[in-house]
Order: structure tokens, then C-alpha cells, then sequence
């Protein structure tokens, strides 16, 4: 934060560099990414002080409630398991109720804002925790689940670990691909966008957990081998600290442009790929 609020704005001098916002938004807003409060103040995303780093409030306080449901399902399991079935309900539920409000179409852009409300849907949905939980939750009981059974303890009739693939296979692909037509001139109706976004999160947090749940117990065949691959350790080290700084490497490209620039596959590998992979070496 330190070196993006007071070093960053010195590095650019191009006509784009006085309009990025680090100098009239840090000062003012700095202290909300230090109590992890910058996905609810300020009120518009557009006003966040290092933008990207919402994800860090959501986990935080994620981290803050998750005793409320440990505690129960580690002592009284049944207690903590409808605990975590309340919680994704109501996160769901709530989901469902802000997408019919501001009629979001499914599967959003992010910044999108609809214009008879001037509602931006990162600001509504995208970034607040009671719409994000559904997969934390996931996470959650996946982890009990492998404190109750340790490996080789979960034994799979072939055809059921087949079904299990194939059935979380389908949910991914209805995750990413379902809302082709939403944005290529077949639009959904109110309800449908409703739904999707009510199960999306959820829906994408039980396919990675059957990724996961299947590679732990051995029935993840080729895609263990593939994942589990030792060549994959250092670039997985590297994603967080990628997802941290990347903004910050392009926030200084574009400072130091002299002149309007156009978005091609050549300006995105040759610039700012090789921007990135040069600070992270």
C-alpha cells in the first residue's frame, strides 16, 4: 500500500498519469483497507483506495465468523452442519432478492451499472461478503470432511466416482458457458438471471470441491497427475503475490504513455505480459 500510495504516482508522467486516481483516493481512503472494511466503505467501489484488494476484506472477514461455525462442528456436528446449510441458503437467497431488485442480467460485468438505477453491480453484489460466502462455506465442510475420513477411508464404486465427474463437470461448464446467449442477443428473462446468480458461486464451489474431494481420495485419475504435478509449485506460488502487484505494474505502464494507445493480442503479450514476468523475477 505504501509504495502504490506514495511511490506509484511519481513513476508516470504521461497525460494519463493525473487521472488514475492513487493521489485523491488514497489519502482519503487508506484506512479501510487496514480494518478490511473497503468492500462497504466507501459505498461505490469506484472511490477504493487499491480497488483489487476487496478479495482481501471478503476473506478476512470470512476468516473473523468462521469460529461461529467451527466451534459448533467440531463439538456438535449436526449444529455447525446446519449452520453452514443456514448460511448458504440465506446467502443465496439474498443474492436472489438483490438481482430481481436492480435487474442485473446473469453473470455481470463486473463495473456494470444499470441505468435506471445507476446501480453498479460490483458494488451491490460482486464484492460483498453475504453474496460471496456460498464457496467458503464449501471449503468449509470439504475440510471437515477430510478431518472425518482420512485418505484411503472413502471407498467409490467406479460407477458412482464416474457419475460424481460427470455430474461436477456439467455444473462447471453450466457455470462458465450457460450464459453465452445473455450476451449474444438471446437475453434471459428476469427469473433466469435470478437464478443463475442465486447457485453460480455455490454451484462453481461444489464442482472444485469434487476436483478436490476426488484427487484427495484417489478417484482424480490423469487430473491428479496433471494437477498435482511438481512443475506447477513455483508458478502456484506466485499467484498471490501476481494477483497483488499486477495492478500495480499496469497502473504504471499506462502513466507513462505518451499517446492514446489501442487494446490488441500485441500490445497485451509484448507489454504488459512482459511487464509482469519482469517484476516478478
Amino acid at each position: 500500500m505504501l509504495f502504490y500510495v506514495c511511490v506509484t504516482p511519481y513513476f508516470g508522467h504521461g497525460p494519463y498519469a493525473q487521472s488514475l486516481g492513487v493521489r485523491e483516493l488514497c489519502p482519503k481512503y487508506w484506512w479501510t483497507n487496514l480494518l478490511y472494511i473497503n468492500n462497504f466503505y466507501p459505498v461505490s467501489g469506484a472511490y477504493m483506495c487499491i480497488g483489487w484488494v476487496w478479495y482481501l476484506a471478503n476473506d478476512m472477514q470470512f476468516y473473523v465468523i468462521s469460529p461461529i461455525i467451527l466451534i459448533p462442528l467440531f463439538f456438535i456436528p449436526w449444529l455447525g452442519l446446519s449452520l453452514i446449510a443456514v448460511l448458504c441458503a440465506a446467502s443465496m437467497s439474498v443474492t436472489g432478492i438483490l438481482v430481481a431488485v436492480y435487474d442485473f442480467p446473469a453473470a455481470s460485468l463486473q463495473f456494470q451499472t444499470q441505468p435506471e438505477t445507476h446501480a453498479s453491480f460490483s458494488d451491490v453484489i460482486y464484492n460483498k461478503p453475504y453474496c460471496r460466502i456460498p464457496p467458503y462455506l464449501v471449503g468449509m465442510l470439504l475440510g471437515y470432511i477430510f478431518y472425518k475420513y482420512p485418505p484411503k477411508s472413502v471407498k467409490l464404486n467406479w460407477v458412482v466416482a464416474l457419475l460424481g465427474w460427470i455430474l461436477a463437470c456439467g455444473i462447471g461448464y453450466a457455470c462458465v458457458y450457460s450464459v453465452y446467449g445473455n450476451y449474444n442477443g438471446e437475453p434471459w428473462p428476469k427469473a433466469g438471471n435470478v437464478v443463475y446468480e442465486m447457485l453460480c458461486r455455490f454451484a462453481w464451489g461444489v464442482f472444485v470441491a469434487w476436483v478436490v474431494f476426488a484427487c484427495y481420495y484417489g478417484y482424480g485419475g490423469w487430473v491428479n497427475s496433471f494437477l498435482g504435478h511438481p512443475a506447477w509449485a513455483p508458478l502456484g506460488r506466485l499467484t498471490y503475490s501476481a494477483y497483488l502487484l499486477h495492478p500495480i505494474i499496469l497502473t504504471i505502464f499506462i502513466a507513462h504513455q505518451g499517446s492514446a494507445f489501442y487494446l490488441s493480442l500485441a500490445l497485451t503479450v509484448s507489454e504488459k505480459d512482459s511487464y509482469f514476468f519482469g517484476w516478478e523475477i
